[in-house]
């Protein structure tokens, strides 16, 4: 009976990742009945000391206790509602992965389970253009919802970009031309859908550092020519790509044309517009931070400092949010310079972590970094429910052991 639970953790857990780009209720039952079968499972001791020697899930405990000591630096200025928040306590989910994906197969699983969901929401957003699915009603009211399936626009940008990330990583080391043609396939796939279909001005910013990214790798694996000359074939090909994805009616119309009446809205009026609110929202937060720079507010306690900093203002409540849309504006506000600290060393930790990995995992995981960091400059994303999730859940399903400590264990 303890095996048979073990095995159902796994396949709740493995549900919860499928359910990522989904459904918000399916993750969270999905991840307690997860907990609920790992501590029921066989083996839980041995289970629970292989997931506590995970480096993801020792940085996620650190950075745990860190938002912890920023939930009770809230309370002790009157808000211990933070010590239920999610925000909190997201970070012990990858100790109940860890503990029932105890193996690569298994987080292998659970990864290709949440690519599945993202393929079959990619294949609904062309059906829903092409007519042969209806569209969310939510469109006539907010035109940028269309071709959304679940989720709305940034957020299943994002999770196409992740699709599109790993289906580069396993084309770049696919044996099989078949496997190798089906993975640019999908990758080229999610590459038109988000230019066209989505129109997401995050997701065309945050397409800029993976190409990038490709680019180097590109070049630095090269050995027919000098690496010069892959290096300005490479640039040619990018500057060509971008110069003509800036022409397309609907990158142009949103990523230039709009963007500039935006700013100029802003300036000559101080229009909410949603580049003007970003604007807004970062000077205000700047006296924020200044208020508290070392350990900041307290977690949860950017908003209600903004809204009283700024009530009064005859346009002030157009311009009140959950958050700074910017993740590093956030930390330094509620946990200071010391919290900031503690995730950029916890970030650039994990980095090294990747570097070692083998491929395609290696590929994925760093463009996840990377989607992180880029999109983290013009959103917030820890403020987020799903975009919270599904970074943490999915850095979660990395292999516990590096390339180079699995090379040693074969040759030992």
């Amino acid at each position: 009976m303890r095996e048979r639970a073990l095995a159902c953790a796994r396949g709740f857990a493995i549900l919860a990742l499928f359910a990522l780009p989904l459904n918000k209720p399916a993750v969270i039952a999905g991840l307690a009945l997860a907990l609920a079968g790992s501590l029921l499972g066989a083996d839980l001791r041995a289970r629970l000391r292989g997931a506590w020697r995970d480096p993801f899930v020792r940085g996620c405990l650190l950075w745990w206790a860190t938002i912890a000591a920023s939930a009770v630096h809230a309370g002790w200025q009157g808000d211990w509602r933070q010590l239920g928040s999610s925000r909190l306590w997201l970070f012990c989910y990858p100790l109940i992965l860890a503990s029932v994906l105890t193996d690569a197969r298994w987080r292998w699983r659970a990864l290709a389970a949440f690519m599945l969901a993202a393929t079959l929401v990619l294949a609904a957003s062309y059906a829903m253009q092409f007519g042969l699915l209806p569209q969310r009603e939510l469109v006539a009211t907010a035109p940028s919802m269309r071709n959304t399936v679940f989720k709305e626009y940034t957020q299943q940008g994002l999770a196409w970009l992740m699709l599109g990330s790993m289906a580069v990583s396993v084309a770049a080391c696919a044996r099989s031309r078949a496997v190798c043609a089906a993975a640019l396939a999908l990758a080229a796939a999610v590459l038109a859908a988000v230019a066209l279909l989505l129109q997401s001005r995050t997701a065309y910013l945050v397409l800029a550092p993976l190409v990038l990214y490709w680019l180097w790798r590109w070049i630095a694996t090269h050995r027919l020519y000098p690496r010069w000359v892959a290096a300005s074939a490479g640039i040619a090909v990018v500057a060509v790509a971008v110069a003509l994805a800036l022409k397309a009616p609907p990158v142009e119309q949103r990523l230039v044309s709009s963007l500039s009446a935006e700013l100029r809205s802003y300036r000559d009026s101080q229009a909410p517009t949603s580049a003007g609110v970003r604007l807004r929202l970062w000077q205000d937060t700047l006296p924020i931070v200044a208020a508290a720079p070392v350990f900041g507010h307290g977690l949860g306690q950017w908003r209600p400092q903004h809204e009283s900093r700024t009530v009064g203002r005859a346009d002030a409540e157009s311009f009140w949010f959950g958050h700074p849309h910017q993740e590093f504006l956030l930390v330094l506000s509620e946990q200071g310079v010391v919290g900031l600290t503690v995730l950029l060393l916890l970030i650039a930790a994990l980095s090294r972590r990747i570097a070692a990995l083998p491929e395609p995992q290696r590929g994925f995981f760093a463009c996840l970094v990377l989607i992180y960091l880029s999109a983290g400059l013009f959103n917030g994303l820890w403020s987020d429910f799903t975009h919270r999730h599904t970074f943490v859940l999915l850095l979660a399903c990395m292999p516990a052991r590096a390339a180079r400590e699995d090379d040693a264990g074969t040759a030992a």
